[in-house]
């Protein structure tokens, strides 16, 4: 079981490198601020907060948000 969250955290960690993800990005910074490179952990990180947001009355940034979640899947996908 080890091996396989090496192997995975490895594997993310390349495809964060390769994402084309530009270090003042605030999503690659949330990657950093969250101290994990597992996509999945970030998108649902800023669906939740998209959620908060329109709690909130935020729709705007909610959006923002959900397409930053949107765009960090295609990198993940187009990365592979």
């Amino acid at each position: 079981m080890g091996n396989r969250f090496s192997i995975k955290r490895i594997n993310y960690k390349t495809l964060l490198e390769k994402s084309g993800l530009k270090t003042d990005d605030p999503v690659r910074i949330l990657f950093d601020r969250l101290g994990t490179v597992d996509f999945e952990r970030v998108v649902r990180s800023l669906e939740g907060a998209s959620v908060v947001e329109r709690a909130y009355g935020n729709d705007k940034h909610a959006d923002l948000l959900n397409s930053d979640a949107n765009r960090l899947r295609e990198a993940l996908v187009h990365g592979r």
